[in-house]
């Protein structure tokens, strides 16, 4: 978030910091639901005074992952669990669970399943860039001046990039996810993943 702190009070941070955890928190739980098949309580207590609220409605969220291919799903749960920093236990198992899916998809279906990855990677970007935005309004209106010229965009810009390292783009470039990935995709499929998630990150790949 280097592009904010030019534009931001020490306030501003605290700020920021509150709407962050109870995103962090929100966001958290709605993957782990996805991820994990289950049901969160929808009258889970608000955990930070100033976090707004979470952009993408449960059952849609639930929905879209689980509208996609098993070999998919397992893909993006070691993406996002590794951009998290899940503990190394959870992340082998997701990693096994993959490997397991991969070895019963065959061979013909993996270009779909690649597509499926693509969307699930794309839709998350989505919900972060929204969530960016929805947060720097909770801060707008939280905070006791109004903006000045540019400070919104630049804050904006620099909160939805954290979302995207912190969700997406550490999982991309993760050393266990790229060694499975070499191993159970052919350098074609490869090649696509890249092109379209080039605009997210650069993976490791890139260069064989």
């Amino acid at each position: 978030m280097d592009t904010i702190t030019a534009f931001t009070t020490p306030d501003d941070f605290h700020l920021l910091d509150s709407i962050e955890a109870g995103t962090s928190l929100a966001l958290g739980g709605a993957l782990d639901e996805v991820l994990e098949g289950r049901i969160l309580s929808p009258a889970a207590p608000q955990h930070s005074l100033y976090a707004s609220c979470f952009v993408a409605e449960p059952g849609a969220f639930r929905a879209f992952v689980a509208g996609k291919c098993a070999w998919a799903m397992r893909a993006f749960g070691c993406i996002v669990l590794a951009a998290r920093g899940t503990d190394e236990r959870r992340l082998l198992d997701a990693e096994r669970l993959w490997l397991r899916e991969d070895l019963a998809t065959p061979r013909d279906d993996i270009a779909g399943a690649v597509d499926d990855l693509i969307e699930l990677v794309q839709g998350l970007d989505a919900v972060l860039l929204f969530q960016a935005a929805a947060d720097v309004e909770c801060l707008a209106t939280s905070r006791l001046r109004p903006f000045v010229p540019g400070e919104r965009d630049a804050i904006e810009r620099g909160l939805f990039r954290t979302y995207r390292l912190r969700y997406i783009e550490a999982g991309l470039r993760s050393h266990h996810f790229n060694m499975l990935l070499r191993a159970l995709l052919p350098p074609e499929e490869r090649a696509r993943l890249e092109h379209e998630l080039k605009f997210i990150a650069t993976p490791p790949w890139r260069n064989e």
